[in-house]
């Protein structure tokens, strides 16, 4: 029969033990609704149906109150107890033997029996256990993580190899194409109209170059903010076009000696461990004398020696102007690349060993750019034979000459060390090797050395380090203005009176 508030039940009465995980409110509510089900069976002891829709706690608790009286009865030992199942609904309801009872703070699954009866106070809920899954997802977080950051650094790692590779790939790489960095304004009146730029406003002597024409500048006369205009002292060749892309040349001309300048030569081959080397020799007082070698810049030709040629012929010492591996008209190296005076300075050895061959007393070996490391690393290899040296916007130090590249193309300093390293890895160079202040010292060979204040291919910091180091009046250092290689034709003029003077001094 049901059990009212008041009512009492024998000690045989038990709760389910699907409650043995609930909290106190939960097993209140399920306790308030179960006591209304209460029915005595036959073998005596009360046994509940169980229902799984639970009413609100407030409503239970205003029809059914939880706490009970229980008659004593005898203790049950611990396995008088036991569950069943009852077919109208599968939870499993704990059953005590007839006329026993727990004893006093024996724990029920789902409650607990004081002296007086059974309390409906649960037991403490056991800690919930720690599910496996936040574990997962942060253990697969950390993967997504260590995942991303890998991808960004195997990027990373690609764009600086790709652009390390690239920026080595243009330090070593073969080019005699022609740059037009701006173009003919205007044309007329024995003037020409340039943009207004730092190399088209600079004083000095230049040429103008186009597509089949070539011709030489005089000084600035007039123009404005944006426009520049120059005297047009003789056009060599083609005709001057408005509008046609353009250049300043600082080598002045291109043909031969005898076109550009009205001097004799002879071209003339020497051998090379590539093969014969084109060469112009002018011929001096006489070939039993200090013979004059020039050794032009990288991807350079012998034109640029022309501006020399002059003051070397007014002398009487003989003229030697090489050309070397990858030079247009000369052998080509195996793999076609600029290895930055490493292997073509055996080009040099080669011409000293020609000039020696045909009656000459000593060289004076004078280099441009690259061809003032591969001048260097000649007279290092071997100075017996060589009275002196001149250097003009040398590459004294090819590791802060890539750096300064570099760096005007904005790229980070580690960046270029990584080209740096590709780049000796490539070629097979040890940059180290082309750095020559540590050998100032030593120097024993007399040398002119001119640089020029806005030269924004080769670093200028090791030259003065260069001419500072070496014995006191060794090294005769030229500051000029200009840019690169361009020490002349700022000043022709002191340009040649500085070489002739050295010239005389050692031939």
């Amino acid at each position: 029969m049901p059990i009212s508030s008041s009512g009492t039940f024998p000690a045989t009465w038990t709760l389910p033990s699907s409650l043995r995980k609930t909290s106190a409110v939960s097993f209140t509510a399920t306790v308030a609704l179960q006591c209304r089900s209460t029915r005595r069976q036959p073998d005596g002891v009360f046994r509940r149906t169980y229902w799984t829709i639970r009413p609100s706690i407030s409503a239970i608790r205003s029809f059914c109150p939880v706490t009970t009286v229980l008659p004593r009865a005898p203790l049950c030992s611990a396995g008088d107890w036991r569950e069943e199942y009852p077919s109208e609904n599968p939870i499993a309801v704990e059953r005590d033997v007839p006329g026993c009872r727990r004893e006093a703070g024996q724990g029920s699954r789902f409650g607990r029996l004081t002296s007086d009866g059974v309390t409906t106070d649960a037991p403490e809920s056991p800690p919930p256990q720690t599910s496996a899954r936040p574990r997962r997802s942060r253990g697969r977080r950390v993967r997504l993580v260590v995942s991303a950051v890998l991808a960004v650094v195997v990027l990373l790692c690609a764009a600086v190899g790709g652009i390390s590779w690239y920026f080595a790939g243009v330090a070593t790489q073969v080019d005699h194409s022609v740059e037009y960095r701006t173009e003919i304004v205007d044309a007329g009146n024995g003037t020409v109209t340039l943009p207004r730029e730092p190399f088209t406003e600079r004083p000095g002597t230049w040429a103008l170059i186009w597509k089949g024409g070539r011709a030489l500048l005089g000084p600035v006369v007039g123009g404005g903010k944006k426009r520049v205009v120059r005297r047009v002292a003789s056009v060599l060749e083609g005709t001057l076009i408005k509008g046609a892309p353009a250049d300043i040349d600082h080598w002045l001309y291109d043909s031969d000696p005898k076109t550009a300048l009205g001097l004799d030569f002879q071209n003339v081959t020497y051998p090379s461990k590539v093969g014969p080397m084109p060469a112009w020799l002018l011929p001096g007082a006489s070939p039993k004398s200090t013979w004059v070698i020039g050794v032009h810049g990288r991807n350079a030709d012998k034109a640029e020696t022309f501006r020399a040629m002059r003051a070397v012929h007014a002398t009487g010492l003989p003229m030697l102007s090489i050309a070397y591996r990858n030079d247009v008209g000369a052998p080509r190296s195996a793999d076609h690349r600029n290895h930055l005076g490493d292997t073509e300075w055996n080009e040099v050895a080669s011409a000293v060993a020609y000039a020696r061959a045909n009656g000459a007393t000593g060289v004076v070996l004078y280099g441009w750019s690259m061809g003032g490391a591969m001048v260097m690393t000649t007279l290092r290899k071997d100075p017996s034979f060589v009275r002196g040296v001149v250097l003009d916007s040398p590459v004294m130090d090819w590791s802060a000459t890539l750096d300064k590249q570099g760096d005007d193309r904005h790229l980070p300093r580690f960046v270029t060390d990584v080209a740096k390293r590709m780049l000796s890895k490539r070629i097979g160079i040890d940059l180290r090797d082309f750095d020559q202040r540590p050998y100032a010292p030593r120097l024993r060979t007399p040398t002119l050395l001119f640089t020029t204040a806005e030269d924004a291919t080769v670093a200028n910091r090791p030259a003065f380090a260069f001419a500072k180091a070496a014995p006191p009046g060794m090294v005769t250092h030229i500051a000029a203005q200009g840019d690169h290689t361009e020490a002349w034709n700022v000043d022709p003029a002191a340009y040649e009176r500085a070489l002739t003077a050295f010239l005389t001094r050692t031939r």
